[in-house]
Formats: C-alpha cells, structure tokens, sequence
C-alpha cells in the first residue's frame, strides 16, 4: 500500500487507512499507520501503547501540531 499522510492529521490518516483496509487486521492498520509518521512522532507516542489506536492518533494530531 502507498498511501502518504500528506496534509492529513494524524487522526484522519488513520480513518482513511481503515476505510482503504477494511477486514484488515488492527495489527497491520497500526503497523502501517505508524510506518508512515517521523521517528519522533512514533517515539512520543511509545509511552502510550496501552491506549487505543484512535486516541493514539489523536495525540499525534496534537504533537504535530507543535
């Protein structure tokens, strides 16, 4: 797949992924998800692995907003 964030947030790159993968597996949708962000986005957000892949999402629309 070659999708791109491109002036996407965070947030809505990941409903499209969802949409374009639908039956996919949460696992590949997340691992293609954080694939395609910066090193430093993908290292802010290691500390909440625990959290749901929306709300993760949701936190890199505010840390790239930065």
């Amino acid at each position: 797949m070659n999708e791109e964030l491109n002036d996407d947030k965070p947030s809505q790159f990941l409903r499209r992924l969802q949409r374009l993968l639908s039956g996919a597996s949460d696992d590949i949708v997340e691992s293609l998800f954080f694939s395609k962000h910066p090193l430093p986005i993908r290292t802010a957000l290691v500390p909440f692995q625990d959290r749901p892949l929306i709300e993760r999402a949701e936190q890199a629309d505010q840390i790239a907003a930065v």
